[in-house]
């Protein structure tokens, strides 16, 4: 509502806005919803994708918590200041290929936290579009994996190393010895070493399993002492090790 007086009186101009109103309550909702959301939000401007890549415009309070950057720490810059050292090169090959092509993308990617620590990231990015179909911002998604991962990480390292002695396992050998013998012709050979323990049983039953274990790792240690860089020394089960030269 808006008056203008003139000399014989006002003139009142009306104007609904009923659906303006409506609009700024949608975006009020929509902003409170994704600040809350337990996922990391960023929102960037649409491009460029070189240096210094798009700009952050919105950050939710998820990343605030997962990465240890304030708001005011990011807006404005690109989120290429959350990769590192072990951030894959593919992965982000493959965001800039689909970001050149406007299109969505999602990927594993290894961020890092303002204190240096590195965290697994489900990152699921999509493009947003204006009703002209003009690509305005890009939003991602990211899920903290770092849990997920680690145990994923374990479940591959249980499945060919030794959990005692931390040894290649049998699996293992067995993958390097059928390699190896694919490559003996073309080589001067090689040997294979057998070696057990003797009297390990009395040493368990008398002195515990306990120090039997200590003792098994002490072998494994020396016996990793002992060979060259590209042979293996395996733990077979119990007391048994191989060597293969």
């Amino acid at each position: 509502l808006r008056g203008h007086p003139f000399g014989a009186g006002l003139a009142v101009h009306v104007r609904d806005v009923t659906a303006r109103r409506q609009s700024q309550e949608q975006l009020r909702l929509l902003e409170g919803s994704i600040a809350r959301l337990n996922d990391i939000v960023i929102i960037t401007e649409a491009g460029p994708f070189n240096e210094p890549g798009p700009r952050i415009v919105f950050v939710n309070e998820a990343f605030e918590r997962r990465t240890g950057y304030t708001r005011a720490e990011v807006l404005g810059r690109s989120p290429r200041l959350l990769q590192g050292p072990q951030t894959q090169r593919a992965r982000l090959d493959q965001v800039r290929s689909a970001l050149e092509q406007w299109e969505p993308v999602r990927v594993d990617l290894i961020n890092y936290r303002k204190d240096g620590e590195p965290i697994w990231v489900d990152l699921d990015i999509s493009p947003v579009w204006d009703r002209a179909r003009r690509l305005t911002h890009w939003v991602a998604v990211g899920r903290d994996v770092s849990e997920r991962k680690a145990a994923e990480q374990k479940i591959r390292y249980l499945a060919f190393f030794d959990n005692l002695t931390g040894l290649p396992n049998r699996q293992q050998l067995m993958d390097r010895l059928h390699a190896s013998i694919g490559r003996a012709a073309a080589s001067r050979g090689g040997a294979l070493m057998f070696i057990d323990l003797d009297n390990f049983k009395s040493l368990n039953d008398t002195l515990g399993h306990a120090h039997g274990d200590l003792l098994l790792k002490e072998v494994a240690h020396r016996l990793g002492g002992c060979v060259g860089h590209e042979d293996m020394v395996a733990r077979l089960g119990g007391d048994e090790f191989v060597v293969l030269l």
